[in-house]
């Protein structure tokens, strides 16, 4: 691997190292994505450790490819999971980042102070959602849409989080909203106004998340989702449409004799506007030790499960 070119200190004192600090860098690996998040004439390798994000790039040297560490940082607490989305407009990347227990961060990379910059915060975190419980199975689960419409996020096993995005259509209703707001007899700031300070109202009007809401998907569609396995959107459908395994009675290697097809996929179409995600279609007596969705092309036509 080669040498990492000295664009930030790791050791630098911060107001995170006040409450805590490695004494070791994390060393296993535990999420990784390939995206444009830096540049967009080239791809990034970004990996996650423990609470540690580093960026890397892929350079040439004496004919051979090698990883080179463009970047790295630490953040408040244990990433869970880390995807990327292309918002609408941009040229480059940015990550939605998870925590416990249902927490949610959206970043990209600011080039001119060469650091990460926070987009959105978002805290799911509700007692009448835990049911009681302290301890869940599954850690926030991170997907994204194939076509960047929404992304979504599993809470504490039985809900979840949507996070709709920004599209071309309504960037282009705010546009005219704002020529009609604007006169045309004159230009739209005066000599002592700054025009790259937009107001509060202009910004949240093109900000590229629109308002998240959560819901519980054993009382919105009818169906005993009781234990989220994994889920994942499918590829060529008109809105988005998650694909949820799940079992609605669990069971284990010692009760296969008794209960063994447990598992049960059903796929949601969600309406972002109108906040429903009715039910496509359903199956059930899956095989109980299905763990993982992998969305197949739209020429293959079906996922398949592991």
């Amino acid at each position: 691997m080669a040498q990492s070119v000295p664009l930030f200190d790791s050791s630098k004192p911060t107001s995170h190292s006040a409450l805590f600090q490695h004494f070791s860098s994390p060393t296993v690996v535990d999420k990784c994505i390939y995206c444009s998040f830096i540049h967009p004439s080239q791809e990034d390798l970004i990996l996650v450790r423990s609470n540690h994000i580093e960026i890397y790039n892929f350079i040439i040297e004496n004919n051979e490819w090698r990883l080179n560490k463009v970047f790295g940082t630490s953040l408040y607490e244990e990433i869970e999971d880390i995807v990327s989305v292309r918002f609408y407009g941009e040229t480059v990347d940015s990550i939605l980042v998870s925590f416990k227990d249902a927490k949610l961060a959206v970043m990209n990379f600011d080039p001119v102070q060469y650091e990460l910059r926070t987009l959105s915060i978002h805290n799911f975190e509700h007692e009448n959602q835990k049911g009681g419980r302290f301890q869940f199975n599954k850690s926030p689960l991170l997907r994204v849409d194939p076509n960047q419409r929404c992304a979504v996020m599993l809470i504490y096993d039985r809900h979840i989080a949507v996070i709709p995005f920004r599209r071309a259509d309504i960037l282009g209703a705010v546009g005219a909203i704002n020529d009609s707001l604007t006169p045309n007899t004159g230009p739209m700031f005066s000599d002592n106004d700054n025009p790259t300070h937009e107001s509060a109202w202009q910004r949240k009007l093109t900000a590229p998340i629109l308002q998240s809401y959560t819901t519980c998907l054993a009382t919105s569609t009818g169906e005993k989702i009781n234990n989220i396995i994994d889920f994942d959107f499918l590829n060529g459908f008109y809105e988005p449409t998650l694909l949820v395994l799940y079992e609605s009675i669990g069971t284990w290697a010692g009760r296969v004799s008794a209960r063994r097809d447990t598992c049960c996929i059903v796929a949601l179409s969600f309406n972002l506007q109108a906040r429903t995600n009715p039910v496509i279609w359903f199956q059930e007596g899956l095989p109980y030790d299905c763990s993982k969705v992998v969305p197949a092309p739209r020429s293959v036509g079906m996922p398949y499960f592991t």
